[in-house]
């Protein structure tokens, strides 16, 4: 809701309770009160929101054929290793190389998992989360990001470079 018309409503209806009683200075004075509790509330009542952005790949070895402990990288990302379902929204891409491509080793993967297109939102700043479950795919696939991802915490915008994904603040 915007100030003025906060202001609008708030003085609306201290005049309405000033014309009501007849005395304007009172209904002017009830209208500022409530003009000023209406900032505070709806300012206080407001949700902050995290925007997350992601542009990350990383390629499965052959060896591992796109399965690690019985689970494979498109099943991975489930609500089991991402518990606030982060990465679950927005598109993961998984390319796949040709098997006669890895008959002459010119690839390096059968899997390739590219994070993009797309923001992911939380309530909640989960930086540290995402790292965690960034690694632990690393460690489950024998794997290395590479790329970056992004936080919007509505006041500052912060850059994470693979694979440390240290925090920096984004110009």
């Amino acid at each position: 809701m915007s100030r003025e018309l906060k202001f609008f409503i708030g003085t609306s209806i201290g005049l309405g309770i000033g014309f009501i009683f007849g005395d304007l200075v009172l209904g002017i004075s009830i209208g500022l009160a409530l003009v000023a509790a209406l900032i505070i509330l709806i300012k206080f009542n407001k949700s902050k929101k995290c925007i997350y952005n992601f542009d990350l790949v990383a390629k499965i070895p052959i060896e591992l054929k796109g399965v690690s402990k019985d689970v494979s990288a498109e099943d991975w990302f489930v609500e089991s290793n991402d518990e606030y379902n982060i990465l679950n929204q927005i598109d993961i891409d998984f390319g796949y190389c040709e098997e006669k491509y890895l008959k002459f080793g010119e690839e390096e993967f059968v899997v390739e998992v590219r994070i993009e297109e797309g923001d992911a939102f939380h309530k909640e700043y989960l930086y540290e989360h995402i790292k965690k479950v960034l690694w632990k795919f690393e460690n489950d696939f024998n794997t290395r990001w590479e790329g970056e991802f992004y936080i919007d915490d509505g006041e500052k915008e912060y850059i994470c470079y693979a694979p440390n994904f240290d925090l920096e603040i984004n110009d």
